[in-house]
């Protein structure tokens, strides 16, 4: 995960403690929390439908109840991206 995906989970509202880890960025003294894929898909709640890898892209794919999907290279970007997709302030 990288710095932007961890700060836009943060100003969202994704809580900061957990079984993740913190990481210190050189571009911000400020560290954030980088959860781990549970934590993600715990916070999605009944939101989610699926996780599918893409075998065309071979990317992954987390897929909402409502039809929303977010795409990533790794499983814990997509599903950070459709929590953020669903939780956008």
């Amino acid at each position: 995960m990288d710095y932007t995906l961890a700060k836009q989970l943060k100003d969202n509202g994704f809580p900061q403690t957990g079984k993740g880890y913190i990481e210190r960025w050189d571009i911000d003294p400020q560290p954030l929390y980088v959860p781990t894929l549970e934590e993600l898909i715990e916070e999605c709640k009944l939101k989610m439908r699926s996780l599918e890898l893409l075998p065309d892209s071979l990317e992954w794919r987390a897929n909402g109840w409502d039809g929303q999907g977010e795409q990533g290279k790794t499983p814990k970007i997509a599903v950070a991206r459709l929590w953020l997709a669903l939780n956008s302030r």
